[in-house]
């Protein structure tokens, strides 16, 4: 059975749908932000959250991935 509804992805700031810019990252046209595509995952990360737990657990999460 094909997929009837595919994948929307949202910008997590203005809601606006995302762009496809290539298989690498998504593009809102509304803020203008951009959201890269990270082991096939898109990244709602914002360059600023660095500092943030989410940073930390991902990058726990990734490892223990890359072990599997």
């Amino acid at each position: 059975m094909a997929d009837e509804n595919p994948l929307i992805f949202v910008c997590p700031d203005c809601k606006k749908e995302l762009n496809s810019q290539s298989s690498r990252s998504f593009f809102c046209n509304s803020c203008k932000k951009n959201y890269p595509v990270i082991n096939n995952v898109v990244s709602f990360l914002s360059p600023d959250s660095a500092s943030d737990s989410n940073v930390s657990f991902y990058t726990s999460w990734q490892k223990k991935a890359d072990q599997s």
